[in-house]
């Protein structure tokens, strides 16, 4: 059994696979007191996810992908999130 790390912060999980408006958003939810992990592709949000348990995902579900060696897009990413093969401690919201 995992063992959930109390955080005086929410954890934010961004995904986003524009860097300029990934980076204004970081940027955004750092000031606003929120705790930021990015993520530039579905694998990786998917992967953060699992590691990290955020407390709130905000993705872009038109991230680009597809096929073998294409990134998971972002609808394949959210189904992923969505489909409870690991705990969220909250649920996407589309």
């Amino acid at each position: 059994m995992t063992t959930l790390t109390r955080r005086e912060n929410p954890l934010v999980l961004l995904v986003e696979d524009d860097v300029g408006l990934r980076e204004a958003v970081v940027r955004g939810l750092t000031k606003a007191g929120y705790l930021v992990a990015a993520a530039a592709t579905g694998r990786e949000a998917v992967r953060s996810a699992k590691e990290l348990t955020p407390d709130a995902v905000v993705m872009d579900v038109g991230l680009p992908g597809g096929g073998a060696r294409q990134p998971l897009p972002g609808a394949g990413a959210l189904q992923a999130l969505q489909d409870g093969s690991f705990t969220l401690r909250a649920s996407p919201v589309t």
